[in-house]
């Protein structure tokens, strides 16, 4: 029963961290608090905020973690305060329901599953390294803390009553296989993550950042722009983005935006013959501009659980270049808002096609834009409302 008031609800939200001009995840949250605080009261337990990402009419709780990201340090350490802070205050008769997007951040209601670690490791373990000494070190690093992640991903789901514990929800269909297929007794619900419509347009009126990249790599205005955004770059493909360019027109270029070694990479173009058509930007927190002065998204990640990066893409009116991936199902139509290519020359001919013929290139943006429609914070904020309901009107955790 709904403690605050006929059909409005009072929801905690706690999460790790909160800053939407850095991740996907961060971004797709935010836009559903933008929604949810016009009809529902809302309190945020975080353990770091970016101050620009207040919300009016939001209140907010800090649950201190130590702020080291390896070896899920910030995450055990936060949900340690967590838990404390639970059972001092009491938090069943405060809300009508908990929302935590990080399985460590229990106790709650409801949690949303966007990875499932185990799954990927054993992508990760047939993975290629690229660059090397501090590249081998690196996948070291990754590969120890993908085994921790997937250890505390045991202790979580592996104990996880499906009559007590949380409602969880998948951010797509391959998620919620991958995670039945280590947890079978888990059920999960897919809902997938939205993106913020009034960000992503399809209006390409960035006039003065083009001729800023222009100036800076001495580019020329007829060049058709391939656009990559993300962190991790092994996993998300960089490497066979760079190479694609080795087999596309002399006019095609590349701009990569996010944090990584990016002395490996340019030395990797440098050997491919394309150092001077790949521009690498470094993280930005206006990517939404970056995506207006492109023509075509490139992603060829080797696992993905959904691919936020892609929606926001869709919603700029950019095609896709896509390895298929897992969450591709999702959204990706091969040959119409997109193409999934399993290979550099592949991506290669792809781009040529839609280059060399502007009446389908046309047709692609103005499908791509429609295919994002179905993700809008809007939407999957009434459908996340919806099963927020059915989870209050069964009952709340225990324990």
């Amino acid at each position: 029963m709904l403690q605050s008031g006929e059909g409005r609800m009072n929801l905690g939200i706690v999460i790790l961290h909160m800053d939407p001009w850095r991740g996907g995840v961060d971004a797709s949250l935010y836009s559903l608090l933008k929604e949810w605080r016009k009809t529902e009261s809302i309190t945020v337990y975080y353990s770091r905020l970016n101050p620009a990402a207040r919300l009016e009419g939001v209140r907010y709780v800090q649950v201190r973690g130590v702020p080291i990201f390896r070896l899920n340090i910030e995450a055990l350490t936060a949900s340690w305060a967590w838990r404390r802070m639970v059972r001092r205050e009491r938090f069943a008769c405060r809300h009508d329901v908990i929302y935590s997007n990080h399985p460590l951040l229990t106790p709650c209601d409801v949690m949303t599953v966007h990875f499932c670690i185990s799954d990927y490791l054993s992508i990760l373990r047939r993975s290629p390294v690229i660059g090397c000494g501090s590249a081998g070190v690196r996948r070291v690093l990754q590969y120890v803390e993908c085994r921790v992640g997937a250890f505390l991903e045991r202790k979580v789901y592996g104990r996880m009553s499906v009559e007590a514990g949380p409602r969880l929800h998948a951010v797509s269909q391959s998620v919620a296989e991958g995670l039945t297929s280590y947890f079978p007794h888990l059920q999960p619900q897919v809902i997938p993550n939205p993106v913020d419509l009034s960000r992503f347009t399809t209006d390409r009126d960035a006039e003065e950042r083009w001729n800023q990249v222009r100036r800076e790599t001495g580019w020329g205005e007829r060049c058709w722009r391939h656009l990559f955004v993300g962190g991790g770059w092994e996993r998300k493909g960089l490497a066979d983005a760079i190479e694609s360019l080795k087999y596309s027109h002399q006019e095609t270029v590349l701009m990569v935006i996010g944090c990584g070694p990016v002395r490996t990479y340019r030395d990797l173009a440098t050997r491919h013959g394309v150092a001077g058509r790949v521009y690498f930007a470094g993280p930005q927190v206006d990517v939404e501009v970056w995506h207006k002065i492109s023509d075509v998204f490139v992603f060829p990640s080797r696992y993905e659980s959904f691919g936020i990066v892609c929606i926001e893409a869709l919603a700029s009116g950019l095609p896709l270049l896509c390895r298929p991936f897992k969450g591709t199902e999702m959204f990706l139509e091969d040959g119409h808002n997109g193409f999934a290519v399993d290979s550099p020359v592949s991506a290669a001919e792809r781009s040529a096609l839609m280059r060399d013929d502007p009446s389908r290139y046309g047709e692609l943006r103005r499908k791509a834009r429609v295919t994002a429609e179905r993700f809008s914070a809007p939407v999957v904020a009434g459908q996340m409302l919806e099963f927020f309901r059915g989870v209050a009107a069964k009952g709340r955790w225990r324990g």
